[in-house]
């Protein structure tokens, strides 16, 4: 017949450039687009908490209902209020885990210093100023900063707390660890 054969060994061969170029034009798609999503000052991850992410238009929106919820947290610990508590806050008003649960501690300070909820985020080790609108003021930022700097250099204090780590949690098996409260 009139087609062309190819000896055997050169079909996975060509099949495998075929893909490489395929999984290669897709990569330069992906970074092209995010690069394009930076340049509009959009933040090209998962949204933050508090956040939802509009797709067809590409940007962060606040989130109506959560968005009080992280306001209030940040609040609540500018008053005083313990990591603690402001996770136990958090899951009893919704705002937890992606496969439900409570937020760690880690999660809390995370979302606690968070430069998004003051329009900034990091991407690829920089910063990019972001154009989404924001209900976190830079004052109670800042009130929340100073706040965990106290915390930090109060929990890190030894002879405060000299049972810190013998206990675990009888529910989860995480150490106990200490917190200060103001």
């Amino acid at each position: 017949g009139g087609a062309a054969s190819f000896p055997a060994q050169f079909v996975p061969t060509l099949a495998f450039g075929q893909s490489k170029y395929y999984v290669d034009n897709l990569s330069e798609n992906v970074k092209r687009g995010m690069r394009t999503l930076l340049k509009k000052g959009v933040l090209p991850a998962r949204p933050r908490k508090g956040y939802l992410y509009n797709d067809r238009e590409c940007f962060h929106e606040i989130d109506p209902i959560k968005s009080k919820v992280i306001k209030k947290a940040f609040e609540k610990y500018a008053d005083g209020t313990s990591q603690t508590e402001i996770a136990k806050f958090l899951f009893g008003n919704g705002i937890n885990k992606r496969l439900g649960g409570q937020l760690s501690l880690t999660t809390v300070e995370r979302i606690l210093t968070d430069k998004f909820y003051i329009g900034l985020f990091y991407f690829n080790g920089e910063i990019h100023q972001g154009t989404h609108k924001t209900f976190i003021s830079k004052a109670l930022f800042d009130n929340v900063q100073e706040q965990l700097e106290l915390t930090k250099r109060s929990a890190f204090r030894k002879e405060n707390f000299p049972f810190r780590g013998l206990v675990k949690c009888g529910e989860c098996g995480a150490s106990i660890t200490s917190e200060a409260h103001y």
